[in-house]
């Protein structure tokens, strides 16, 4: 017997297919078939492997709803949650109205991205919102970073410590700066601006529900 018959008949009658045996040994499906096709030991791992597949058909729709499912759950609880933050801070917090106000000005309002994202000129007022999302809204100081928005010829170094400094950032978590691009005058006035993101659908969908919460109790449409 061929050395790699006998290679390939141990690894059909482990289960393998016959793609795979080809894959390992270089002999052809065809070969395969005609070495293995009247053996009943080999019908019957042929006949395996179909019912192997097919339950991994009708398993795929099954797992990819269950997981649909699992999302709308988490992002139940968590608009639940922000219910819970907006009562509790609303009337109570400067800084939370605060927060909440700037992102709806300047925040990424996007529902289709889990990223929360708020961009300015000032360090202080991103100094805000940085406190806002790690004291208000519970998010790890660790998730949240910054990158400096700079002209070119800018200084890179000395405004990333300049951005740490000024939100409260350790300087390791301003990130790698991005260049604008803008007329000269202004190119040499200007120090730039930075961004703040935390990433995680957790704390987008919150802060979204946030948004909706100020409208719905703060500023309800007047009827006539």
């Amino acid at each position: 017997m061929r050395s790699d018959r006998k290679r390939a008949e141990e690894l059909r009658k482990s289960g393998k297919s016959y793609r795979h045996i080809s894959r390992v040994l270089g002999v052809s499906k065809g070969t395969l078939s005609r070495w293995f096709k009247d053996e009943l030991w080999s019908v019957v791992v042929r006949e395996a492997l179909i019912e192997k597949t097919s339950f991994a058909s009708e398993r795929g729709p099954a797992l990819s709803i269950a997981k649909k499912e699992a999302a709308q759950k988490r992002r139940t609880q968590w608009r639940t949650e922000a219910d819970a933050l907006f009562r509790a801070q609303a009337t109570q917090s400067p800084l939370f109205m605060l927060g909440v106000g700037m992102y709806w000005t300047h925040g990424d309002k996007n529902p289709n991205t889990r990223v929360t994202r708020l961009t300015s000129t000032d360090p202080g007022a991103l100094r805000a919102f940085f406190r806002f999302l790690s004291e208000c809204l519970g998010a790890p100081e660790e998730a949240i970073a910054a990158t400096p928005l700079l002209y070119p010829g800018a200084p890179a170094i000395a405004q990333r410590r300049m951005w740490a400094t000024g939100i409260g950032l350790p300087l390791e978590r301003i990130r790698n700066e991005t260049v604008l691009h803008g007329n000269t005058a202004t190119q040499r006035r200007s120090l730039g601006a930075c961004t703040i993101t935390l990433s995680g659908a957790e704390w987008k969908t919150k802060i979204l529900r946030l948004l909706e919460r100020v409208v719905q109790d703060h500023i309800p449409l007047k009827t006539t």
